[in-house]
């Protein structure tokens, strides 16, 4: 293999070494060829070589017991695997294979030793990149890696994939040079052209035909991402599942499932059916006929998606549907949502499909018309039955499962068997959004495969970790919590008596006692984990909002529309602000 001297000076191991000296490293450099799917080396190996990635992709990965392997990392052209082991002499920490075929060039100990005393400043971007890794890794955040291959592989003959590659070309251009290759494109092309444009496109895009084919298997073997192309109308036949199955087994790259629809729905019933033949990294929704969603589908595989994490806060959770009126006049499009408690409640709204003002006009019938909390029972699980909440959300869930929303939506829930948190990919909207939203005490938890689960804020009130773990671009935070909050009068040193509570209240000529409501105590008790975690979401978070609502409590629902007024007004100055700051 013949590397020139432009590409190592163009990586960050070897950028500070000069062109003499590079010519001299060379000849310490061995060429290594990895088909897809092979080792490079295993976690707990001898480390005696470093490597740099000159084609394809390697993935890292972790065992754990009694579980599937955890990704950790991926590296593609001109990155460095193996150096961590090499500095520290100890055992290989991950297993690392070859997501598609690939080239490398590997530098021994004795070759490294000799380099870093010549050149000390090779040992600078090693280590700057061993610090980042670490960060991350204490802050939950996945290393994304934006993909150079992608195949669009129908698994139907009633999807074009020439039609759906059509329109990705075109959203992928707008990121960067793409080039399209189908079987006549690629026939009788060498490795070496294939390398060749993958080092001067942005994106190659390969398109594999309906059957199996030698084509189809190249398209499978050189992809870091397979994009499976399915109809969205329909469940899929015996024979297409067998197929789905067995393209999934031959591919090393991520698998991630496409749902073509002819009109756009605000949920896609069924997509579960396609999805669960195997387990595919993401799943998508689109309509060929709409620019957008393939967009939003290349800002998802690019890195560039925008999450939005809505957190709990009872009614001052209105102040998020004041947040998304304000995004929507910004022209800010959330690409994924999600949150915990009253923001799992507003985002899967949003996830539906529902305008600000239909928000609007639905909680405030059901919070002031409805009152779910106002469904008491004898106090064996809860104050509130939670059947009100039921009736009356089964009206906009309907029997909706998450993987039907049209886009990417999570919510959270704390499980009180196991003591972490709770993040379904699937299941009843329904169902997980009431889980989210039961504050002990006040709601009964959700009874699921022989375990408790509570509101989600118990643990995770603004879930920013959970959307970094899914979302690589930038993230918006809304945190509706207060950082002080039931304050009570500094002259009541005795916990008063129940009847004392209930007297003055009752007597409007007996002196007032300022005392919060058991509702607001248990309420205020699930965002505690919020409040101490402020920092970590202003530094994980791209643009950190907490509208300024402390003057309303957790209660006071009738109060919508000046809360939904402050996080619109709050929100408008502060997005503008940030646009202006990315461009």
């Amino acid at each position: 293999m013949k590397v020139p001297l432009e590409f190592l000076a163009s990586t960050e191991l070897f950028r500070a070494v000069d062109a003499s000296a590079l010519t001299e490293v060379i000849r310490e450099l061995e060429a290594v060829r990895l088909a897809g799917g092979d080792v490079l080396f295993r976690e707990g190996d001898e480390a005696d070589y470093l490597y740099l990635v000159v084609t394809g992709r390697l993935r890292a990965s972790i065992s754990r017991e009694g579980k599937s392997p955890r990704t950790v990392g991926e590296a593609g052209r001109g990155e460095v695997v193996g150096e961590i082991a090499l500095l520290t002499n100890t055992p290989r920490s991950a297993t690392v294979r070859a997501i598609r075929d690939a080239e490398l060039l590997r530098l021994s100990r004795a070759g490294f030793d000799s380099l870093v005393e010549k050149h000390p400043r090779t040992m600078m971007p090693l280590l700057r990149r061993i610090v980042l890794r670490d960060q991350e890794a204490l802050r939950g955040k996945r290393r994304f890696e934006v993909p150079k291959t992608i195949a669009v592989v129908p698994a139907t003959t009633d999807v074009s994939a020439g039609a759906f590659a059509d329109r990705l070309e075109k959203a992928l251009n707008k990121s960067g040079p793409t080039l399209r290759l189908d079987e006549e494109t690629g026939k009788g092309r060498t490795s070496t052209w294939f390398n060749e444009e993958e080092a001067k496109n942005d994106f190659l895009l390969y398109v594999a035909g309906t059957g199996p084919s030698a084509w189809t298997d190249m398209c499978l073997r050189q992809a870091d991402i397979v994009l499976l192309v399915v109809p969205g109308d329909r469940a899929p036949d015996a024979n297409e599942a067998l197929r789905v199955r067995e393209l999934s087994k031959r591919t090393h790259g991520r698998v991630e499932v496409v749902l073509v629809h002819g009109t756009k729905s605000l949920r896609y019933p069924g997509s579960g059916l396609w999805t669960g033949l195997r387990p595919a990294d993401r799943r998508h929704h689109v309509v060929l006929e709409l620019a957008g969603d393939f967009e939003r589908l290349v800002r998802i595989l690019t890195g560039k998606a925008l999450g939005l994490v809505l957190g709990g806060g009872g009614a001052r959770g209105f102040a998020h549907i004041g947040v998304l009126r304000a995004l929507e006049e910004e022209g800010v499009v959330p690409d994924m949502i999600g949150g915990t408690s009253m923001g799992s409640f507003i985002s899967a709204q949003y996830a539906l499909g529902l305008g600000w003002q239909e928000m609007r006009d639905f909680n405030a019938r059901f919070w002031n018309e409805v009152k779910p909390y106002s469904d008491y029972t004898s106090p064996m699980l809860a104050l509130v039955r939670g059947r009100r909440y039921e009736s009356v959300a089964r009206e906009l869930f309907g029997d909706t499962r998450i993987e039907d929303l049209w886009i990417d939506y999570f919510c959270v829930a704390s499980s009180l068997t196991r003591a972490e948190i709770h993040v379904p990919s699937e299941g009843s909207l329904l169902r997980w959004v009431g889980a989210s939203m039961s504050v002990p005490g006040i709601l009964p938890p959700l009874f699921d495969g022989g375990e408790l689960y509570v509101d989600g804020g118990v643990l995770d009130n603004v879930p920013v970790d959970v959307m970094r773990g899914r979302c690589d671009g930038p993230v918006i935070a809304v945190d509706v919590t207060p950082r002080v909050d039931l304050a009570t009068d500094p002259a009541c040193t005795e916990r008063p008596s129940p009847w004392d509570l209930l007297w003055s209240r009752v007597n409007p000529y007996a002196a007032k006692i300022d005392s919060p409501s058991m509702f607001s105590i248990l309420g205020r008790t699930t965002a505690l984990s919020c409040v101490r975690m402020v920092e970590t979401m202003k530094r994980d978070a791209s643009l950190y909002l907490h509208p300024p609502i402390e003057k309303y409590g957790m209660l006071d629902f009738k109060r919508i529309d000046p809360i939904m007024d402050i996080g619109y007004q709050y929100a408008k100055s502060r997005i503008a602000e940030w646009k202006a700051g990315r461009h």
